[in-house]
């Protein structure tokens, strides 16, 4: 996977450390934790979801409420393990 590198990487880590601990993780969580701007998280969600190490899935609990225009991000199988290499 020479492809997962620099910010991407991190991205990919970062997810797989907050899956364990929380319900759910959206492009806006990614952009706020790394101080990047939401187009910019979506350019490396894209690149992870292209390579298959993440799905995107409609509708999210926020605040105690369900917001259907947002996506949650979850790892795949393949996704979980390569960003335990890291």
């Amino acid at each position: 996977m020479n492809r997962i590198k620099g910010k991407t990487k991190n991205i990919l880590k970062y997810i797989n450390d907050v899956a364990k601990s929380r319900d759910g993780l959206t492009s806006i969580d990614i952009a706020n934790h790394f101080g990047i701007s939401k187009q910019t998280a979506g350019h490396h969600i894209g690149r992870l979801r292209s390579i298959g190490l993440i799905e995107l899935e409609s509708g999210v609990f926020m605040n105690g409420k369900f917001n259907k225009r947002s996506k949650n991000i979850i790892l795949t199988k393949e996704g979980r393990m390569i960003a335990g290499w890291f």
